[in-house]
């Protein structure tokens, strides 16, 4: 089969969002992919894949080259298949079909991170007049709205529903962090979103709301 034209979008670098991309990226290239594995993400994301490549993986990368060797043929080098985009608010990539655009969304800013240390993106995605918008881990905020506006789904991150700020740190959390149940259907509404899509849900969150 056709290795897929593939793109890869980072809305930030916390564990749970990049945990899988070195082995996605080793796999591939074990896998001999030759096309470009295309990755999108905010500033920072080229230190981050050069990290995996020239110091965690270095010696599995530096055993198949020996392998190949041995075996008298090579797969080549894994930055040779890496299309690294670190991206700013505005169009990330577009063509006649559709189009991605991204801007800057609020996960964790107001504690006191600037952009630079702590740059976090959402993605709208347009096809055909479709509309996707992927929040990434956010408050409600003015970025979001312009993202989501009119979409016909929206991927929105919901840590924690209501009935569960019952302590300081949860809403902190859903103050500055990530929205909770409440916050989201307020904004999916006011911005005219059709269908939600919750995604990040704690356990305890999930059985309050399939109890509603």
């Amino acid at each position: 089969h056709k290795p897929l034209n593939l793109s890869i979008l980072l809305t930030h670098f916390h564990l749970d969002h990049i945990g899988d991309l070195g082995d996605l990226m080793i796999s591939a290239w074990h896998a001999g992919r030759e096309q470009p594995l295309r990755i999108f993400g905010p500033p920072g994301l080229t230190t981050i894949i050069r990290a995996l490549v020239e110091q965690v993986y270095q010696y599995d990368t530096h055993f198949f080259h020996v392998f190949d060797t041995y075996l008298g043929h090579s797969r080549g080098d894994i930055r040779a298949i890496l299309d690294i985009h670190e991206i700013t608010p505005g169009v990330v990539t577009e063509c006649a079909q559709w189009n991605v655009v991204t801007d800057y969304v609020e996960h964790g800013a107001q504690l006191g991170l600037s952009r630079h240390e702590w740059p976090c993106v959402g993605y709208r995605v347009e096809h055909h007049g479709n509309i996707v918008t992927i929040s990434g881990d956010t408050i409600v905020c003015d970025a979001l709205y312009r993202l989501a506006d009119g979409a016909d789904v929206l991927v929105q991150g919901c840590y924690l529903a209501d009935a569960e700020l019952t302590n300081p740190e949860f809403k902190v959390l859903s103050d500055t962090v990530i929205a909770s149940s409440t916050q989201v259907g307020m904004f999916s509404a006011r911005a005219g979103v059709a269908t939600v899509v919750l995604t990040h849900i704690r356990k305890k969150s999930r059985q309050l709301m399939q109890a509603l």
